[in-house]
């Protein structure tokens, strides 16, 4: 389900995705992911299945090769951490398609004893982390991440240079999710 209003009047990295809710993940070329679509698959089928829907409409759209990777025992957990992990994966991807001109990316999770790891990586040209993104007009794709993975209770982690792509990574403890 989609933030409730009052989560978006509180908080503005939210309220900002919300708006371009309809329109993310796209690209300059017009690729465009499927949001509604997503939500939907996330709900019926799971958090695994909605992130490959989003590799392999990503694959078709650009040509960027767009991998996906499950690990371990996929277990399902509350509809709302599931929503956020997907959301922060789409944003993770659109990202890479927008500013990074990678010609791979990897989508994986990883589900453990007592975590479930979102990874997504790609071998684009990566960025000086010390150099927020953010502070840029219009950029706020690593804030709303981070914030929705907060709002989780998930660790969120960026590695990244410049010329050395960047890997986005995500972990929520089960017992925070439910």
């Amino acid at each position: 389900s989609a933030p409730q209003s009052s989560d978006l009047r509180r908080s503005p990295p939210l309220r900002r995705a919300h708006a371009r809710s309809r329109m993310i993940p796209s690209d300059s070329a017009g690729c465009s992911v499927g949001i509604e679509f997503a939500f939907h698959t996330v709900q019926a089928q799971g958090l695994a299945a909605a992130l490959k829907a989003t590799c392999d409409k990503v694959a078709v759209a650009t040509g960027v090769q767009c991998e996906f990777v499950v690990t371990g025992s996929a277990k399902r957990f509350p509809l709302r951490a599931e929503e956020q992990l997907l959301r922060i994966g789409q944003e993770a991807v659109t990202n890479a398609i927008r500013h990074a001109s990678p010609q791979r990316i990897q989508v994986m999770l990883d589900y453990d004893d007592r975590n479930v790891h979102l990874r997504v990586s790609d071998d684009g040209r990566g960025f000086d982390p010390s150099v927020s993104p953010a502070e840029q007009e219009g950029h706020w794709g690593l804030a709303d991440m981070r914030e929705r993975a907060k709002r989780i209770g998930a660790k969120f982690t960026l590695s990244t240079e410049p010329g050395q792509g960047t890997r986005i990574e995500t972990t929520v403890p089960f017992k925070l999710a439910s």
